[in-house]
């Protein structure tokens, strides 16, 4: 009889095909998945894209990086925000530390001339969902609380969430630029597992053409133009840094 261990780690290896992820939009590109161990107990992630017959080999930065790759277990209980390397052949590629269990990975990333591309990989994972409830409007991350303005939101273009970050009950004044913004909003959505990758704007950014300025700002009051199209629950990973390392706050959100 096959060991357990041995049979979960051939599951969790191979060639995967991507799915579209974006709610709004086609996909113009292909997009592989492979997966191997790699050194060091870590898993090898290769990605690669294809328009027609070509790899596609040319991509515009994207809040400093060439491709954004976001790992979420199937029940959603982790999450990791990756950057690979985009190697001459076209390939991308980065070894991390992989969920045990099955996971989902979203690879995001903007060739040159055709636009904004997500892919989703589902490894190991099926169509059960996770049972999930709406979560309350604060969550902690490190010495910080992180509060939304609401955690029941409406869908479409106007849909925005105002996000408080305090220290000790105060604003931080340890906050900095991640990645080019202020912070990374990650949503998915429980039901279908679209995606949407949003950045938040200072609160103070009231006037046209302070939009870029603002959103590398990293003050305390910052605001979400969160763009939903689709209604249910979404999961949501507010990422910024604040104290030199890397913070998470995790929410829960409904959209109707």
């Amino acid at each position: 009889m096959q060991h357990p261990f041995v049979l979960a780690l051939a599951v969790l290896t191979g060639t995967f095909s991507g799915s579209y992820a974006l709610q709004t939009g086609a996909p113009s590109v292909t997009s592989t998945l492979a997966i191997a161990p790699a050194p060091g107990g870590l898993t090898r992630l290769d990605f690669v894209q294809h328009r027609g017959a070509s790899v596609v080999s040319r991509y515009a930065l994207d809040m400093t990086r060439l491709m954004h790759v976001i790992v979420v277990a199937d029940d959603f209980s982790s999450f990791a925000h990756l950057h690979p390397r985009l190697l001459p052949n076209g390939h991308f590629v980065v070894d991390a530390a992989m969920p045990r269990g099955p996971y989902r990975v979203y690879a995001d990333s903007e060739p040159v001339g055709i636009g904004q591309q997500v892919f989703r990989f589902d490894v190991g994972a099926n169509a059960v969902f996770a049972r999930i409830v709406p979560s309350g409007p604060v969550a902690q991350a490190g010495p910080y609380v992180v509060r939304l303005s609401a955690t029941h939101v409406r869908t479409g273009e106007g849909a925005t969430i105002g996000v408080t970050i305090l220290k000790n009950g105060r604003p931080p004044t340890d906050l900095e630029p991640y990645l080019g913004a202020a912070g990374h909003a990650v949503f998915v959505n429980a039901r279908d597992y679209s995606y949407a990758h949003v950045h938040p704007m200072d609160a103070n950014a009231t006037m046209p053409g302070m939009e870029m300025a603002a959103a590398a700002r990293s003050g305390s009051r910052l605001v979400l133009h969160a763009g939903l199209r689709e209604p249910g629950l979404y999961e949501l990973w507010f990422e910024f840094r604040g104290g030199g390392r890397l913070r998470v706050a995790h929410f829960v959100l409904t959209a109707d």
